[in-house]
């Protein structure tokens, strides 16, 4: 996962509803869950799984679904993390570049952008499962593929992120 900024999250979008699972409980979540809370944003088809999921965990005082297209929707704004997962892979990277750059708006001043991706070594040749799963995107979408450690870096600072890190 590639993270820029560092600070205590209060606040997150979570874009794609897969992000979702990494904060199911408060057992399981990185930090304390006692002030947090999140958007879940993504596709409207999405809500009725994402609304099921929210109340199986008991968290609907925390967690709110809002639909939207990354691509033409706004996304909001003053948020501590922007959580992009996975999505990028199904993407060219000009694209790419668009969706990140939206989502370093999106968060306040000293926030993060967390990307969880299926990255390829810079060489493009490692490792195994980021190397497959690139072929398949190769053959399965217009100009998706799994992009490189390094890609994903430059497309971050070129959204004008510092910080970046692995």
């Amino acid at each position: 996962m590639a993270e820029a900024g560092k600070n205590r999250l209060h606040r997150i979008v979570s874009v794609k509803l897969t992000c979702f699972y990494g904060f199911s409980s408060e057992e399981e979540s990185p930090t304390t869950l006692t002030e947090f809370s999140a958007v879940i944003y993504d596709l409207p088809t999405t809500r009725p799984f994402a609304e099921q999921t929210v109340e199986r965990f008991d968290l609907s005082n925390r967690r709110v679904f809002r639909s939207g297209d990354i691509l033409q929707d706004p996304l909001g704004s003053d948020f501590d993390a922007v959580w992009i997962s996975p999505l990028l892979h199904g993407k060219g990277p000009d694209t790419c570049a668009a969706i990140v750059a939206k989502a370093a708006g999106a968060f306040s001043k000293n926030g993060r952008l967390l990307i969880q991706e299926f990255i390829l070594d810079d060489n493009r040749a490692a490792s195994l499962h980021p190397a497959l799963f690139s072929l398949n995107m190769l053959i399965g979408t217009s100009s998706g593929q799994a992009y490189s450690q390094q890609e994903v870096h430059d497309i971050m600072v070129h959204a004008g992120l510092r910080e970046v890190e692995r």
